[in-house]
């Protein structure tokens, strides 16, 4: 097997690979629960204040296949 070097391109482009990943679900987690509570509060319905996450949890799938596809053209 080879071994990557603590320095090569390829352990760096996974470091970055990651922090997007991690940074791309922390956001994703603020901003669902802040829309979720918004909507709620706006709304006073559960139900569609729950929609409504939901509807951004699909806006979330949308951004992590633009961030794969990116990940593979870097």
């Amino acid at each position: 097997m080879n071994k990557i070097k603590a320095d090569s391109p390829e352990l760096k482009l996974e470091k970055r690979q990651k922090i997007i990943q991690i940074s791309g679900i922390c956001l994703f987690l603020i901003v669902n629960i802040f829309f979720i509570d918004s909507l709620y509060f706006r709304i006073g319905n559960l139900k569609y204040a729950l929609a409504g996450g939901i509807g951004s949890f699909g806006a979330w799938k949308v951004y992590k296949i633009i961030i794969w596809r990116n990940s593979k053209s870097i």
